[in-house]
């Protein structure tokens, strides 16, 4: 047997952390860029420095631009980042950005500031491969493996051995499991009737009681 229940909150969850990660970005590349800006106003301004400088000014100038042009869409235009493959696609512009600065500064022989856009790239191609292959969804499973939902950006399983009940009343979604541990999430819809997917865990979980309580004895 198989069913499925249309959460509520799991795509909301979702949407917020990835507008939350462009913008965390952003207010990073804004701060990276203001202080290559003021920088040399508390250092003293030899003509040497003025010139080993210049590289790092021109940059600020570009990072504080495009931390502003990332705040800008996240904020103004989130509707747009909806879809996901807007936001897939902006995740790449900003995977770009970032990959050519360190790039540029390994080529110019500025190693500490490479090193920290190298760590800040390797962040954001996990960021993107999250996005592209741990989409979770907004949908609870319950099946003979047990009952699947939506944690992060993956599915985590709870098998019906550590399963004591299941309900689903006025649209919510109710896991007691040993120890007081409870799970609940709310549910918009679903495909079969609530009381026929409640005999379906009571049956489940009797099979495992055996089990459940062999494992919680120790």
């Amino acid at each position: 047997m198989h069913y499925e229940l249309i959460l509520n909150q799991a795509e909301g969850n979702q949407q917020r952390r990835v507008f939350s990660l462009h913008l965390m970005l952003a207010f990073l590349l804004c701060g990276i860029g203001a202080g290559f800006r003021i920088l040399p106003y508390f250092t003293s301004m030899t003509t040497e420095f003025v010139a080993a400088f210049m590289p790092f000014k021109s940059f600020g100038v570009l990072s504080l631009s495009v931390g502003v042009i990332i705040g800008a869409i996240t904020i103004f235009f989130s509707k747009l980042l909806r879809r996901r493959l807007v936001s897939l696609s902006m995740r790449l512009l900003e995977l770009a950005f970032v990959g050519g600065a360190s790039v540029w500064f390994f080529q110019l022989g500025h190693r500490t500031p490479a090193i920290i856009f190298c760590i800040l790239t390797l962040l954001l191609v996990v960021l993107f491969l999250l996005e592209v292959f741990g989409n979770a969804g907004n949908k609870a499973i319950i099946s003979e493996k047990g009952i699947t939902i939506p944690k992060g950006n993956f599915m985590k399983t709870i098998p019906w051995f550590d399963v004591e009940s299941a309900l689903l009343r006025h649209g919510i979604l109710t896991v007691e499991m040993p120890g007081n541990r409870l799970l609940q999430r709310e549910f918009k819809k679903t495909s079969s009737p609530t009381d026929e997917i409640e005999a379906f865990c009571v049956s489940e979980i009797t099979k495992e009681e055996k089990r459940r309580i062999a494992r919680n004895a120790w």
